[in-house]
């Protein structure tokens, strides 16, 4: 990780020196980039007015470079820039801060829209995101959160769509499978083609106020469902999907009659009438059989 500040005296031929008073706060090495001196505690620097002044910082294992405050200003760190305090002739405070990674926050790329879908160009991100980073997507009162690795799958322009959907737009067996259910449409697309494996960690957050425990389930075309797991923090339900598709809300708990739903369905009824068609050959096989040993 690399950090610069390059101090830069405005006056010509000064030969007097100022004072850079450098602070650290956890467990970090700052060095100095051309003479590979190293801090990890607070420490006077000594400047030459026309010198430059760069440094890396280095955070110790199981910690992370929090941030960079110059003079009280806020810097957010980043790998590819150099940040430069020009015209320095006064004292200087610099101060750098590490914390423990799992102390450390997840900054969010907020993305919102009043309409049901919103189409992004996430090339910059997949340089500007941190490992813990995330990208918020608002939609209405819809949130979806995507993770690193979503980013970094998908290509340069996506369309993300989320919306709740009136049951008489789905499908007959969609309709069946949760009839007092609240339905919801969750879609990526790259261009014009949806995406059905979505890599990554997405989570979706729906306002929900009901007291009754709330169930989420995954409705495929045929009205399978499949449960998911989800949270509940009094006013959001959270749930993490892996692919787009309807996913209904229930406070009933609906996969246990998942199996006799899916004996109904049309396409076991088939199955069940050639298994029917063929028992009853059987048995008449077996009646000619002991009619004619009679």
């Amino acid at each position: 990780m690399f950090l610069g500040i390059n101090f830069v005296n405005a006056k010509e031929g000064c030969n007097s020196f100022y004072k850079v008073n450098l602070g650290i706060e956890g467990k970090g090495i700052v060095r100095e980039k051309y003479s590979d001196k190293e801090y990890t505690k607070d420490s006077t620097i000594n400047i030459k007015c026309t010198d430059k002044f760069l440094f890396e910082v280095k955070p110790e294992e199981g910690y992370k470079l929090d941030g960079v405050y110059i003079n009280g200003n806020h810097i957010t760190p980043d790998e590819k820039k150099v940040y430069g305090l020009y015209d320095a002739v006064a004292n200087s405070k610099i101060k750098v801060t590490f914390i423990k990674k799992e102390e450390a926050k997840e900054n969010e790329f907020l993305f919102s829209s009043y309409e049901d879908n919103i189409s992004l160009y996430i090339a910059d991100l997949k340089e500007e995101l941190g490992k813990n980073d995330l990208l918020k997507v608002v939609l209405r009162e819809i949130t979806i959160l995507f993770d690193k690795e979503f980013v970094l799958n998908s290509k340069d322009n996506i369309t993300i769509v989320a919306s709740e959907v009136y049951k008489d737009d789905l499908g007959y067996k969609q309709q069946k499978a949760a009839k007092n259910a609240l339905y919801y449409n969750f879609e990526v697309f790259n261009g014009e083609k949806i995406v059905n494996d979505l890599k990554g960690t997405i989570t979706i957050k729906i306002p929900y106020s009901k007291s009754a425990k709330a169930y989420v389930y995954k409705v495929d075309k045929n009205g399978k469902l499949t449960l998911i797991e989800n949270s509940y923090d009094k006013e959001h339900l959270s749930f993490k999907v892996k692919d787009s598709g309807i996913y209904a809300i229930s406070s009933e708990k609906l996969y246990e009659m998942e199996y006799l739903r899916g004996i109904l369905n049309a396409d076991n009824q088939k199955k069940l009438a050639i298994i029917g068609l063929g028992f009853a050959v059987c048995i008449f096989f077996l009646l000619l059989l002991i009619k004619r040993r009679k």
